[in-house]
């Protein structure tokens, strides 16, 4: 099944502080600050606001009379806005999740918090694809039109993941059909989307996948080259992996199984090459990236030639920068396929460069 994912902002990405904020000016107001509290959080005070149906300077005189406030529009935009801090933990689960998954956010929030936050910390709604904003769409979840926005990227309810902290909305959500989990904490949201059968890169893993996509974005002329024998069970790794990427990603693609010699002439005409083949580690890891120089040995059992010669040639003789992505094997031997472990990985890896570079 395919999967998108579609982030809360409120509780979830970022926390929020309007006491702290609000202690600011309370000897501005013409009441007491939980009587603001009171108007925000259960007399919807804020709901044409967040809906875009009014303006932050038409906002800040409606606070201004209801509350009686003697303040100007700067010292509102201040204490208003400034009550934010983003929740590290879980942008960083987003950097991971975004590498094989699509990822939203849909957000309850008005243009003057928006506009705020887009600002102190852009690079964190710069991780989502798509942004779906209540004062934007003129609706609020859980307002059915806000989800229909979100259902155009082409998802099916039942394929999106909704992470609000609210449990009014995480109900809403479902009778919407969408799979929903109400944040609590990090650890207790790594649980739920892990009964989901949702990967979620390891410290290691996510830095070695980064490393990756920085290479190929960086070159003008990238090119993928599978290696090893398709007849001696997981050292086919790399070779299926680059035959499945053959002709959906942005840049060239070569199955070259025990043959790379043979593309020599091709490869020489690209500025970054990233091969794929079969590894053994030292540790336990199910993939690593290297550099040729941190060859030990050769890499696959079954090469009749020398890969360190071959990337010696291409590095020092061609200026070409060279990376290897290795797949470790579970059985090498000579029956036709890969073991599952090794499927499930060339699966795993297979979505991320179709994430990340298809042609569409």
């Amino acid at each position: 099944m395919r999967r998108a994912f579609a982030f809360d902002l409120g509780r979830v990405l970022f926390d929020f502080d309007y006491p702290l904020a609000l202690e600011k000016i309370k000897d501005k107001l013409g009441v007491s600050p939980n009587c603001v509290i009171d108007a925000l959080f259960f007399d919807d005070f804020a709901l044409d606001f967040e809906k875009g149906m009014i303006s932050g300077y038409d906002f800040y005189l409606k606070f201004k009379e209801s509350f009686k406030a003697k303040i100007s529009y700067s010292e509102f935009i201040d204490s208003w806005c400034k009550i934010f801090s983003p929740n590290k933990e879980v942008i960083e689960l987003v950097k991971r999740l975004r590498l094989l998954y699509p990822v939203y956010l849909i957000s309850n929030i008005n243009e003057l918090h928006f506009n705020y936050l887009y600002q102190q910390w852009k690079e964190i709604f710069l991780l989502f694809d798509k942004l779906f904003l209540s004062f934007k769409i003129k609706a609020v979840k859980p307002e059915k039109r806000i989800y229909e926005e979100l259902f155009k990227e082409g998802f099916l309810p039942e394929e999106v993941i909704y992470i609000d902290d609210r449990q009014d909305l995480i109900e809403e959500g479902r009778k919407l059909g969408l799979r929903c989990f109400q944040f609590r904490d990090l650890n207790s949201l790594i649980k739920d989307l892990e009964k989901e059968k949702i990967h979620i890169f390891s410290d290691e893993e996510y830095q070695q996948l980064t490393r990756i996509e920085e290479k190929l974005e960086a070159a003008k002329n990238p090119l993928i080259i599978g290696i090893g024998s398709t007849i001696c069970g997981d050292d086919a790794g790399g070779a299926v992996l680059a035959s499945q990427l053959k002709d959906k990603l942005k840049m060239e693609v070569i199955e070259a199984e025990l043959n790379i010699e043979e593309y020599l002439s091709k490869i020489e005409k690209h500025d970054f090459v990233l091969i794929l083949d079969s590894c053994l580690f030292d540790d336990n890891s199910k993939f690593k990236v290297f550099s040729p120089s941190q060859i030990k040995g050769d890499l696959s059992f079954t090469h009749n030639f020398s890969l360190k010669y071959i990337f010696s040639y291409l590095q020092i003789e061609k200026k070409i920068d060279i990376l290897i992505l290795g797949i470790r094997p579970y059985r090498v031997d000579t029956k036709m396929g890969l073991s599952k472990e090794t499927k499930k990985v060339k699966e795993i890896l297979k979505q991320f460069f179709l994430r990340n570079f298809s042609l569409r």
